[in-house]
């Protein structure tokens, strides 16, 4: 192909490369175009960044897959109330702050 633009079509997978050599596949989930009766102009991909310049993207699937191997004996070991109680406090933390957020809004 010759000309540098192209349009691609919901479920086909774009690959990009940088001025530094480094490439990324898209794969294009969805497409919303206002002046085709949608109701904004929007774009939903998904994406995958191969930053060494490799243009096989299954090896960077297997780095993510070997990377999550070293760290899941870490996160299965942590005990399950340690995510409730993380749970809780977020909640909690985030109830505060909308209180407050409300008090300083709305007090005379």
């Amino acid at each position: 192909m010759t000309s540098r633009t192209r349009t691609p079509q919901e479920g086909e997978i774009v690959i990009l490369k940088n001025r530094f050599g480094n490439y990324a596949a898209l794969k294009i989930i969805d497409i919303k175009d206002r002046t085709r009766s949608d109701d904004r102009d929007e774009l939903t991909f998904e994406y995958v960044i191969n930053p060494n310049g490799y243009t096989d993207f299954s090896q960077q699937k297997a780095i993510v897959a070997k990377w999550w191997r070293r760290i899941w004996p870490w996160v299965k070991g942590i005990p399950r109330w340690i995510y409730v109680l993380v749970l809780f406090l977020a909640a909690l933390l985030t109830c505060i702050y909308l209180s407050l957020w409300l008090w300083t809004k709305f007090s005379p």
